[in-house]
């Protein structure tokens, strides 16, 4: 096999997936694709890229919709102190 001389190569840039991406199948209605097509044609994008964007942005809003420790503990916080001047003051909470 012939070698190639160095200064015909040129560097090329190389772009690599940081993660693998798998297929994830989901049954729709007959319609729900249509819908789905429409407004895909209607954004200038394919559908599955569209509706691999709403489930992204769907589990995105779920992580965030999602309390971490911490605040789930000031809001229990917040509550038992509302429940400690209501009981100091005679009222409920």
């Amino acid at each position: 096999m012939a070698e190639i001389p160095e200064e015909e190569l040129e560097e090329v840039p190389v772009t690599v997936a940081k993660e693998p991406t798998i297929t994830f199948s989901v049954r729709l209605s007959r319609d729900d694709v249509n819908r789905i097509r429409a407004a895909a044609r209607a954004r200038g994008v394919g559908p599955t890229e569209l509706a691999r964007a709403w489930v992204l942005e769907a589990l995105s809003q779920e992580v965030a919709d999602t309390p971490s420790p911490e605040r789930a503990l000031d809001r229990v916080r917040a509550s038992l102190n509302e429940l400690e001047v209501a009981l100091r003051h005679g009222g409920a909470a």
